[in-house]
């Protein structure tokens, strides 16, 4: 009976965790994410929950809003000198609506710097 425990014990383990094991990385081809050249969003669209979209150097100006509608993570090269530099010219550089409505949904954001130059002034994440 022991050994019956542990081993539905060691299997729901290796399933709680099997999930976070199968993620993938999607490159986008280039920091973009404007009009006629939608690299970034390609690599999101492309991307499943739980996936990283990973987000070369460069510097580029967005003209159009990154639409995230799943939980995954965004992966820049470094948000200093030779990282990934975002800069929007719109109000709005990332919507975010999350997979699912509950509250373990996350968008995680690492590795560039985002600013914008809009006329509001104000950086926005629209959730």
């Amino acid at each position: 009976m022991y050994r019956l425990i542990a081993w539905c014990f060691v299997l729901c383990i290796i399933l709680c965790f099997a999930a976070n094991a199968f993620a993938d990385t999607h490159t986008a081809a280039s920091c973009e994410n404007t009009t006629g050249k939608f690299d970034v969003q390609t690599a999101v669209t492309a991307a499943d929950t739980g996936d990283t979209v990973s987000i070369p150097a460069g510097t580029c100006i967005w003209d159009t809003k990154l639409t995230v509608a799943k939980n995954i993570t965004l992966s820049g090269a470094g948000s200093g000198v030779g990282g990934t530099i975002i800069t929007g010219a719109i109000d709005t550089l990332i919507d975010y609506t999350g997979a699912t409505a509950s509250a373990t949904q996350t968008l995680e954001i690492t590795g560039m710097s985002l600013t914008t130059t809009s006329h509001s002034g104000d950086f926005n994440l629209l959730s």
